[in-house]
């Protein structure tokens, strides 16, 4: 008597990692094996992906060991990033392989600017730390400027100045906050901070105006 061996779903690959940035077209692919038939379903963050989204669509083809499946998210954006689930079952087995999806932007800008403490020649700056964009902050800029200066320059803000000069301070993680003392006496000063990681530096967030 002939046994026959009957292969239930399954994947090589149990979880796996995927970056992309921030407007990307991206293809998560997972191959299952087994025994047909077998039929494959997606799930992002425990839920339903919604097709009806022109952005999303699913393509599957059978091979020879089981069925490919592939999902195409176009213009892909921080919301897209999650854990999805390929999720392939036939007869005899179910199987599931985990993606980790990080789409990767720019860094907010930092929040919750706070100048305290401001002397005659020094003063204090803390912030919150912001949504790093899915790619870890190497760190903070802090540029300050006399208003005069600015005026004299055509420029509005501090961003118009030379981000690698001497009014610049590069804040490591972890930190949050600075305190700066000037030489000089400065009427009235701009300062303007930027997160840096390793994709882009986030938009200027103008603090404050005050007089020294």
């Amino acid at each position: 008597m002939k046994s026959v061996y009957l292969e239930p779903a399954r994947f090589e690959q149990s979880a796996r990692n995927i970056s992309s940035r921030r407007n990307d077209l991206v293809t998560l692919d997972c191959h299952a094996k087994g025994d047909e038939p077998i039929t494959i379903g997606w799930t992002q963050n425990n839920g339903r992906i919604d097709l009806n989204n022109f952005r999303f669509s699913i393509a599957e083809m059978k091979t020879e060991k089981g069925v490919d499946s592939q999902l195409t998210i176009g213009q892909s954006d921080r919301h897209d990033s999650g854990v999805y689930r390929c999720i392939a079952e036939n007869p005899y087995g179910r199987a599931e392989q985990i993606i980790f999806l990080a789409v990767q932007e720019r860094p907010d800008t930092p929040s919750n600017l706070d100048l305290f403490e401001v002397g005659s020649r020094t003063v204090k700056l803390s912030w919150r730390r912001p949504f790093d964009g899915n790619s870890p902050v190497l760190s903070y800029l802090v540029q300050y400027q006399a208003l005069k200066y600015l005026q004299s320059h055509g420029t509005s803000g501090a961003g118009g100045g030379d981000w690698n000069g001497q009014n610049v301070i590069n804040v490591s993680l972890p930190s949050t906050s600075i305190s700066r003392r000037y030489v000089l006496t400065f009427m009235f000063v701009f300062m303007e901070i930027c997160t840096q990681n390793r994709i882009l530096g986030s938009i200027l967030s103008l603090v404050s105006l005050f007089h020294l």
